[in-house]
């Protein structure tokens, strides 16, 4: 592969990288978070007394959007003679979601033209009700921190219309966020009682040996999806190591770095992804105009974590 591939338009080439994408890919931490929350959806299903609710929370690329995925892949909506089935109703709360904004945001997901009008009273009582009429068995609530955006007054609202929500419709609910949705869901008592688990999803870290185990499988599991033949370098020890500082443990952004290096692999001809599409695809998608010496896939690298001022991680450390 050339040092600067020309990345064109192939629907052959995008395609491909497409369906390399679209896999899931669940590392053992996800794996048990989704049969968790089976159990809980069951429970909800044959003992609609009192619902449930779980939290998931962790920086962003940690997999919280991968447990929703693949929940959604499992159970996708449907359409029968007289109505949309929908067993997993996800939805993504805006940034300022006040009671008003969470019942608009319901009825938009459930697919209500007037997902704006009536008061919050309203709003939920309409969700409740299109929720009921379209079996929906599960609740995702993503973007939970955002709650964190209101004044401590609508914040309260806010978690009290997620427990109204809750009894209402007995439907278990799965509230997913970054680090902070911890303390938000602990501020509301009744809330948090009826939140458990409250699990929080961690990085890969190489310092420790079964997480450094689990991320070796993740890149062999990779290296088998990718469309190529022969070794690809996601297989060679000796780039475990730039391959996690590359991504600081986060599966988000692994997958980001590898979308682009297997597009520079196969727009370049190339039979197997190699480390030099690595460097190409860091610069490109990690971190843009990065020096050689803070490029991990570069000989001239110091081996030094991403994480100071400006750099791609900086944020997680700050």
């Amino acid at each position: 592969m050339s040092k600067t591939p020309i990345i064109g338009s192939s629907p052959e080439v995008e395609a491909k990288v497409a369906s390399f994408m679209s896999e899931r890919l669940l590392h053992d931490s996800l794996s048990d978070c989704i049969t968790l929350i089976g159990s809980m959806r069951l429970s909800g299903v044959h003992h609609r007394k009192k619902a449930r609710g779980m939290l998931i929370s962790g920086p962003s690329g940690v997999g919280k959007s991968t447990i929703a995925e693949r929940l959604l892949e499992l159970s996708p909506r449907r359409e029968e003679v007289d109505r949309t089935i929908v067993p997993v109703l996800y939805v993504e709360l805006s940034g300022q979601p006040t009671a008003k904004v969470i019942g608009s945001n319901l009825l938009e997901a459930l697919g209500d033209p007037h997902s704006e009008s009536g008061s919050a009273e309203d709003r939920l009582f309409r969700a409740a009700e299109l929720m009921r009429a379209c079996g929906v068995e599960l609740i995702i609530l993503d973007e939970f921190h955002h709650i964190a955006n209101l004044d401590p007054r609508k914040r309260e609202i806010a978690l009290d219309t997620i427990k109204n929500l809750m009894n209402k419709t007995f439907i278990p609910i799965l509230l997913l966020g970054a680090n902070s949705s911890k303390a938000i869901v602990r501020a509301n008592p009744e809330l948090s009682r009826r939140c458990t688990p409250k699990i929080q999803l961690e990085p890969f870290s190489t310092e420790d040996a079964e997480h450094l185990h689990d991320f070796r499988r993740l890149l062999k599991a990779f290296h088998e999806l990718l469309p190529t033949t022969g070794p690809s370098a996601l297989i060679d020890a000796s780039n475990t190591g730039p391959l996690y500082q590359a991504c600081h443990g986060l599966i988000g952004q692994l997958s980001q770095l590898l979308e682009m290096a297997l597009k520079a692999t196969l727009y370049g001809k190339s039979q197997t992804l190699s480390q030099e599409a690595l460097r190409w695809a860091f610069e490109r998608t990690v971190y843009p105009g990065c020096k050689r010496h803070r490029n991990p896939f570069d000989a001239k690298f110091d081996g030094k974590p991403l994480v100071g001022s400006g750099e791609p991680f900086h944020d997680m450390h700050a």
